[in-house]
C-alpha cells in the first residue's frame, strides 16, 4: 500500500510541477499581450492625435486659400476702379467685407459672404433690404 501512496504521490507531483510550468508559460504570453496592448493604445492615441491636426491643417489650408482668392479679388477690384471704390470695410463687422452694388440706379452694400443686401447711408449700412440668389438674382424689398 505505501508503495500506491508513492506512486500516487509522484504522480501527483508531476502533474503539479507541469501546471506550475504551464501557468508560467500563460503568465509570460499575457505579459507580452499586455505590453503589446499598451502599445497599440499609445498608437491608437497617437493616430488620433495626427488625424486631428491633419484636419485641422486642412482646414487652414482651405481656409488659406480662400483668403488668398478674396484679396486677388479685392485687389482686381481695386486696380479696375481707381476712382470708385467698389469695396469697403464693414464698420459693424471689421471682418466682412461689403460690395458696392446699383440695382435701378440705387447704390445698395452687399455683404460679400452672407450676400445680403443693405441700403447704403454714408457710405455704410444701413437697413436689411434683401438678398442675392443662388443663381445670382437680386431680391430686394421695395
Amino acid at each position: 500500500m505505501s508503495e500506491n501512496v508513492i506512486n500516487s504521490l509522484s504522480i501527483l507531483q508531476k502533474f503539479i510541477n507541469e501546471s506550475i510550468y504551464q501557468i508560467e508559460n500563460k503568465d509570460k504570453i499575457i505579459q507580452d499581450l499586455t505590453l503589446k496592448n499598451n502599445s497599440l493604445e499609445d498608437e491608437l492615441v497617437n493616430f488620433k492625435k495626427v488625424s486631428f491636426f491633419a484636419s485641422l491643417s486642412r482646414q487652414l489650408d482651405a481656409k488659406n486659400n480662400e483668403i488668398d482668392m478674396l484679396n486677388k479679388k479685392l485687389n482686381k477690384k481695386n486696380n479696375t476702379n481707381d476712382s470708385d471704390d467698389n469695396t469697403l470695410l464693414d464698420t459693424n463687422k471689421t471682418s466682412n467685407l461689403d460690395e458696392i452694388i446699383e440695382y435701378d440706379n440705387i447704390k445698395y452694400l452687399k455683404d460679400v459672404e452672407t450676400k445680403k443686401i443693405y441700403n447704403m447711408v454714408n457710405g455704410e449700412r444701413g437697413i436689411y433690404m434683401g438678398k442675392e440668389t443662388k443663381k445670382g438674382k437680386l431680391k430686394i424689398k421695395t
